[in-house]
């Protein structure tokens, strides 16, 4: 039952930064400026993972991550992430592993240049 409670208040949490990106995203819309911050981001991940918690860092950054990733998607932005050989292969695994799953299309490709 509290498990219940924390998830419908994470849930509630999660809508109200929602709301907060949706009037952001307008915002940089109206100015013309670029839906992705990396700076901010990085920010963003660097303060999360300095607070004292039971969960691991890496456990942390994932989440936000994600919850970063899913931002962009409601300002309307798609990360697209090219990756060598099909499905199931080890770029493709570790696209899946370096990049955040919200608002990312993974795409193969068989071209491979020798850089």
């Amino acid at each position: 039952k509290k498990i219940d409670e924390i998830d419908d208040t994470i849930v509630d949490l999660l809508n109200k930064r929602a709301n907060a990106v949706i009037k952001i995203g307008n915002l940089k819309k109206s100015l013309n400026l670029e839906i992705s911050q990396p700076k901010r981001e990085e920010e963003i991940q660097d303060r999360i993972k300095s607070k004292t918690t039971i969960f691991k860092k890496k456990s942390l950054d994932a989440i936000w991550k994600e919850i970063i990733s899913a931002s962009k998607l409601i300002q309307g932005t798609i990360t697209k992430v090219g990756y060598l050989g099909p499905m199931g292969t080890f770029t493709h695994q570790a696209a899946l592993e370096f990049f955040a799953k919200a608002g990312t299309q993974f795409i193969p490709t068989m071209i491979y240049f020798g850089y």
